[in-house]
């Protein structure tokens, strides 16, 4: 359904490039076509909270039994950890899914939401390896992707690192996460040291998007949940441990809340 020409060529030099790339590619193309059925027409009983601040609906459930039903099919020897919390366990390679990310967005209808998948190669004594990733906007259309050693796309344009220095050009992209909401004054302290240094600051509600948006040049990154942008060559300082998901072939997402500033070079 969302094929169009356009991710027709992006499809092409995707497979091309990267076989574990364009399986993903297929499968955000799946979880993509899930969500827009559920754009502006979820129901009361879609909606659910996990914790405070924090919803499901049944976009997220279906999208993400859909790719991961895909995934088993296609690439049975990979594991997999979802965000609403379907897993198996695999033969080291380990797909992460976030089948809505802005779910807040989503069910506001504010239309700020992409889905989120990364394949990485599980090591005993050193970090995850990651092998690629894609994050796809089913509104917009917008797919970026890359895979290791290969370089990033927003379809089928190559990503280059900004060569700006000055942090006073730069507009910023943060989250304020409200599962932690218990630490908000340590994330408004760091807030308030970057805002006045800064052209602008922005929070769209997606992680996945804001780390796309950044790699296109787009903004800085300021996020009060840990993030690593390294797919573009981009530094980053980090505090928080533990892995949660890949939103590109080399970003991380942590679980733990911590504030950090990344700036390109």
């Amino acid at each position: 359904m969302y094929l169009t020409e356009q991710h027709d060529d992006t499809h092409a030099l995707v497979r091309d490039t990267d076989e574990y790339a364009s399986l993903a590619f297929e499968a955000c193309q799946l979880a993509g076509g899930v969500l827009m059925r559920y754009w502006q027409a979820l129901n009361e009983a879609d909606v659910r909270e996990k914790s405070k601040g924090d919803l499901v609906t049944s976009a997220d459930l279906e999208a993400e039994r859909v790719v991961s039903e895909f995934l088993l099919r296609e690439m049975p020897e990979a594991g997999i950890v979802c965000e609403e919390g379907t897993a198996r366990a695999g033969n080291g390679l380990v797909w992460f899914l976030d089948p809505l990310d802005g779910t807040t967005n989503f069910v506001q209808r504010f239309p700020a939401f992409a889905v989120s998948l990364g394949l990485a190669r599980l090591r005993d004594a050193a970090a995850p390896e990651l092998l690629c990733g894609v994050v796809f906007n089913p509104l917009s259309g917008q797919l970026f992707w890359g895979a290791k050693d290969k370089g990033a796309f927003l379809g089928t344009q190559r990503l280059s690192v900004a060569r700006k220095e000055k942090l006073s050009e730069a507009m910023l992209a943060t989250g304020f996460p409200r599962r932690y909401h218990d630490e908000l004054p340590a994330f408004l302290r760091e807030f308030a040291l970057i805002f006045p240094r800064c052209r602008a600051i922005r929070r769209a509600g997606s992680a996945a998007l804001d780390l796309c948006w950044t790699a296109q040049d787009l903004r800085w990154i300021l996020q009060a949940q840990a993030v690593a942008v390294g797919y573009r060559g981009g530094r980053l300082i980090i505090a928080g441990p533990a892995v949660f998901a890949a939103t590109s072939w080399a970003t991380m997402r942590f679980s733990t809340a911590a504030t950090s500033w990344g700036r390109r070079r």
